[in-house]
């Protein structure tokens, strides 16, 4: 069975994906603060924040400790000085232009239900997508399945039950940025809170073209 298992994806070969965390003012200094989820970035790149479609260029690379580096990978907390000042917030995920992520305010999920009270086909929502937080309603639940046994249970249903996976049609209250879960996992998955709880995680499969 070991033998079996294979090593995971090196993620700094996967596209540039930098959640904002926060924004800090030092004297005339701006520093973007966050942990990058996966691919590489150095100085002198042009990075494309969404889904705000700020683009402005490193200027410096900072960290918390040691001598300030020239490039940050996937797994490192780094803060970013860029060239020109960019009005970027908490919630923006940083990328390449030529990697850029998905913005749309609609998307197909499959979500794997936690809470004791349903989940709710028309109900609204917490999704929380990396650093984002946004309400959110579930339009549609085209199929529930079994967890257990993997047996269809119903399509087109009206909620989802304690333990029961469902593919469902979400649609955020502002578009936001994301990408598949076979692309990119760490901006592919997602949670839903109801009254201040997690009840549910999903993994993003598509999103809805208008």
């Amino acid at each position: 069975i070991l033998d079996n298992f294979q090593t995971h994806t090196d993620q700094t070969k996967l596209p540039f994906r930098f959640p904002v965390q926060d924004v800090y003012k030092f004297d005339k200094r701006r520093i973007i603060a966050g942990r990058v989820e996966s691919g590489t970035a150095k100085i002198g790149d042009e990075i494309l924040f969404l889904p705000s479609g700020k683009s402005v260029k490193i200027k410096t690379i900072e960290k918390w400790h040691g001598a300030a580096p020239t490039r940050a990978e996937a797994g490192e907390s780094v803060g970013f000085m860029m060239e020109e000042q960019a009005f970027v917030e908490r919630g923006d995920i940083g990328c390449l232009a030529a990697q850029k992520a998905s913005v749309a305010d609609r998307f197909w999920a499959n979500i794997f239900w936690m809470g004791n009270k349903h989940l709710q086909k028309g109900g609204k929502y917490l999704l929380k997508l990396a650093t984002q937080e946004i309400e959110c309603v579930i339009e549609s639940i085209p199929k529930v399945i079994n967890s257990s046994t993997l047996e269809e249970i119903s399509k087109n249903a009206h909620e989802v039950a304690k333990n029961e996976v469902a593919e469902i049609l979400v649609s955020t209250k502002r578009p936001i940025a994301f990408d598949t879960f076979d692309e990119v996992p760490e901006t592919g998955r997602f949670v839903i809170v109801h009254e201040q709880d997690v009840r549910g995680g999903g993994i993003i499969l598509k999103k809805v073209e208008h």
